[in-house]
C-alpha cells in the first residue's frame, strides 16, 4: 500500500515537474543567447564575474570558497583586473527535482559573504530573476569573462573546475589565496587576547549534525577521547567552531576547551579565528576547507567519495603544502593524536610562526 501510495504522488507531480522543467530550460537558452555575445569580446577582459544561482542544487560553503580560488585562477589567465560575483535568486526557476538546503535565507547571507575572502573581489550584485540577469549581461558583455557560462546547470563541483586548479598549480607551483578581511583579523585577535591568553589556539571545526548522513558527521567518541588525553595541557587552547546545534556538551568538561559560539560569533569570524591558528583540525566540509586555501597548518580528517568527487578515493590534493594533510574516511583516535603531534612537533622543530598573527616586535599592543 505505501509504495502504491508512493508511486501515487510521483504520478500527481509529473505535470508540475514538466512545467518547471520547460521554464527551467527556456531560461536557461534565453541565458545561452545573450552569452553568444561573448565569443567577440575584447582579448583582455577587464573583470570576471562569477555566477551562483541560490536555487540550483548541490553547492555549499565549501563549495563556495573554492569557486572563489578558481575565479582567481581564471582572473589570471585572463588578465583580467577584479573579480565580481553575481547571486541570482529567482523562485520560478527554482530546480525541483532535489530540495536544496542553501535556499534558506541564513545560509544565502553565509554564502553570499564569502566573496570577501577574496583579495581580489570587486562588485557584488543580486539578481531577483534571470531575466534581469541576462539583462544586465546583456549591457555589460564586453567587460566579464562569465563563469560558469551555463550558470543554470549547475551541480555540486559545477561552480568549479579541479582539475583547472591543479593544473594551473602544477604550471606555476601555487595557487591564488583566500584571506579575511583586516579588520575580522583585528577581530580575532581581540578574541584570542580575551578567551585564549598566552595559550597556542588550535581551531577544531566538527561536523555533528543528525539531520546529515552519518558519513559525514565526525567521530565523536575519538574526539572526546583526544580531548581528554590534552585537558591537562596549557599550552594549547581548543576552540570549536560550527553551529550551535552541533555542540557537544560533555565536551564542556573540558577546561581548555571553548565553544565559539557560545560568543555568538558569525561564519566570518569562526573564518578568521582559523586564519590566526596555530593549527587547526578539521572536518571535510564547510568552514574546514579555508585553511586548505588560505596556506595554513590543517589537518582533515572524513573525506568520503560520497561528498568528495574532485580527486579519487584514496588520493590527496597536490597543492597541499608540508604543514596540510587530508585523510579518508572515519578518524580513529589514534589517527587524530598521531597527526596532531606530528604537526605540532613539526611546527616546533621549523619555529614556524601564523603571519598573520602579531609578535610584541610587530604590534606591542596587540600582541599574544
Amino acid at each position: 500500500m505505501l509504495k502504491h501510495d508512493q508511486r501515487h504522488r510521483a504520478f500527481m507531480r509529473l505535470p508540475r515537474l514538466i512545467r518547471s522543467s520547460i521554464r527551467s530550460c527556456y531560461e536557461r537558452v534565453k541565458t545561452i543567447f545573450y552569452l553568444m555575445g561573448f565569443i567577440s569580446r575584447r582579448e583582455r577582459p577587464l573583470r570576471i564575474l562569477g555566477v551562483i544561482d541560490f536555487n540550483e542544487e548541490g553547492f555549499a560553503i565549501g563549495d563556495a570558497m573554492v569557486f572563489q580560488v578558481f575565479l582567481n585562477i581564471l582572473m589570471i589567465r585572463h588578465g583580467a583586473q577584479k573579480v565580481d560575483t553575481t547571486y541570482i535568486d529567482d523562485p520560478s526557476h527554482a530546480n525541483t527535482r532535489k530540495e536544496a538546503y542553501h535556499r534558506t535565507l541564513y545560509l544565502k547571507r553565509m554564502l553570499s559573504s564569502l566573496h570577501e575572502l577574496n583579495p581580489n573581489a570587486g562588485s557584488h550584485f543580486h539578481f531577483d530573476s534571470n531575466a534581469q540577469f541576462a539583462d544586465f549581461l546583456q549591457k555589460h558583455r564586453e567587460k566579464y569573462v562569465v563563469w560558469p557560462i551555463l550558470h543554470g546547470s549547475l551541480t555540486c563541483r559545477g561552480l568549479y573546475d579541479m582539475k583547472q586548479i591543479i593544473d594551473f598549480y602544477h604550471e606555476t607551483g601555487s595557487l591564488p589565496r583566500l584571506s579575511c578581511r583586516q579588520e575580522l583579523i583585528n577581530w580575532a585577535h581581540s578574541f584570542v587576547v580575551d578567551h585564549i591568553g598566552k595559550a597556542k589556539l588550535v581551531v577544531v571545526h566538527l561536523r555533528a549534525n543528525p539531520s546529515r548522513r552519518e558519513s559525514k558527521n565526525s567521530n565523536i567518541d575519538a574526539w572526546d577521547r583526544f580531548f581528554a588525553a590534552h585537558k591537562d595541557e596549557g599550552s594549547v587552547k581548543f576552540t570549536i567552531i560550527g553551529t550551535k546545534e552541533e555542540i557537544i556538551p560533555k565536551f564542556r568538561e573540558y577546561k581548555n576547551l571553548i565553544f565559539a559560539k557560545d560568543f555568538d560569533t558569525t561564519l566570518e569570524q569562526d573564518l578568521s579565528l582559523l586564519q590566526i591558528a596555530h593549527i587547526s583540525l578539521c572536518s571535510t566540509s564547510g568552514p574546514g576547507v579555508f585553511p586548505r586555501f588560505a596556506g595554513l597548518p590543517t589537518i582533515t580528517f572524513g573525506l568520503s567519495p560520497v561528498y568528495t568527487d574532485d580527486i579519487p578515493e584514496g588520493a590527496t590534493y597536490p597543492f597541499l603544502t608540508r604543514y596540510q594533510k587530508v585523510f579518508w574516511g572515519k578518524e580513529p583516535f589514534e589517527l587524530i593524536e598521531h597527526e596532531f603531534t606530528a604537526l605540532m612537533d613539526k611546527l616546533n622543530k621549523d619555529n614556524w610562526h601564523n603571519p598573520h598573527v602579531y609578535r610584541e616586535i610587530d604590534n606591542p599592543k596587540h600582541a599574544f
